[in-house]
């Protein structure tokens, strides 16, 4: 549930329901969690604790924890619907317990619970905020390949597309967060350039939009260089790849350059189970490939089935340029 940022009070009562449902975590037999027909995982004390509060007459409303903590919610009344009200039934002293941290106080004193202060309540209505109320800071320290995709929407709708994320280091996805922070703020009104030189190292780097991480790697189909596998699965061809070693693939893809793929679905299928071989019996099958292939390997200019995902592109281009069954020689 969101909360407004303004409203402390609503927050309070959120930390005291947390607080309180440690009481509840300690009966034994009292589950700490579950998950709701959504498949959403759920604290069962917390959700204990709102159902019996609903019967009093206490929501997730801002107007509920003055309520709360009036005169007007008695602990009598409280207790019927916690201690009597049917099982899950609680203890009567765990009640007490439950009913002092809701109430916001200790048996010493009457003021208000020490962890519900002003610092701990700004942190959780910070963490309620939806994701386009964020800061441009704290999305950035979200930020990543495994980040959600509403993050990435939302960098990609401030910075209108542009580019602007640039790495210290690229192969573990860490942001110069002060440049991105720069670069971000330029997106939202001009458009940003593809390289710059950092003032710090004087060393060009490149800037990329949201969602591109230099440092992955995809691999592409043998026989369809714009399809990226999806575990190993092709979906052009119909085709999995994953039981088919790198090396016999690469060697399908200069079968592919030199015209010499298959066509039917048959075929693909029958070329898979020969490449479930050793390359030496694929080259005996195929001589005229494996000869290219050798010579190939030999000038270190084979082929690539790799496609870096800050490419950008939908279409993957083939390094060697070949197109269809176009040949290289």
């Amino acid at each position: 549930m969101s909360i407004p940022a303004n409203d402390l009070s609503l927050a309070a009562l959120y930390l005291k329901i947390s607080e309180a449902a440690k009481v509840l975590e300690s009966i034994p037999g009292f589950e700490r969690e579950y998950e709701d027909d959504e498949g959403n995982v759920l604290l069962e004390s917390e959700e204990y604790l709102w159902s019996r509060l609903e019967m009093l007459g206490i929501y997730k409303t801002e107007d509920s924890h003055e309520i709360l903590a009036s005169d007007d919610c008695a602990e009598g009344d409280a207790r019927r619907y916690f201690c009597e009200n049917g099982e899950p039934n609680i203890p009567v002293t765990r009640f007490k317990r439950v009913w002092r941290i809701l109430k916001g106080s200790t048996p010493e004193t009457k003021t208000e619970l020490p962890s519900a202060t002003n610092s701990d309540i700004s942190v959780l209505v910070d963490s309620m905020k939806p994701i386009g109320q964020w800061k441009d800071e704290k999305l950035l320290a979200e930020y990543g390949p495994e980040c959600s995709s509403d993050i990435e929407e939302e960098l990609h709708k401030r910075s209108n597309s542009r580019r602007f994320v640039v790495f210290s280091d690229e192969a573990n996805h860490e942001i110069d967060t002060e440049t991105t922070l720069k670069f971000l703020r330029t997106a939202r009104r001009i458009d940003t350039p593809e390289t710059f030189v950092d003032d710090k190292t004087k060393k060009m780097v490149r800037l990329y939009c949201a969602g591109q991480f230099p440092s992955l790697l995809y691999d592409t189909c043998p026989l369809h260089p714009s399809q990226i596998l999806m575990d190993g699965y092709c979906d052009q061809c119909g085709a999995n790849w994953s039981m088919v070693i790198s090396e016999m693939r690469v060697f399908i893809r200069v079968m592919l350059e030199e015209g010499e793929e298959p066509t039917s679905n048959f075929e693909i299928r029958h070329l898979i189970d020969d490449a479930h071989e050793d390359l030496e019996s694929m080259l005996a099958i195929y001589p005229k490939v494996g000869i290219i292939f050798n010579e190939r390997k030999a000038e270190g200019n084979l082929p690539s089935l790799k496609i870096r995902h800050s490419s950008g592109n939908t279409k993957i281009q083939d390094p060697f340029h070949a197109v269809g069954n176009k040949k290289r020689f």
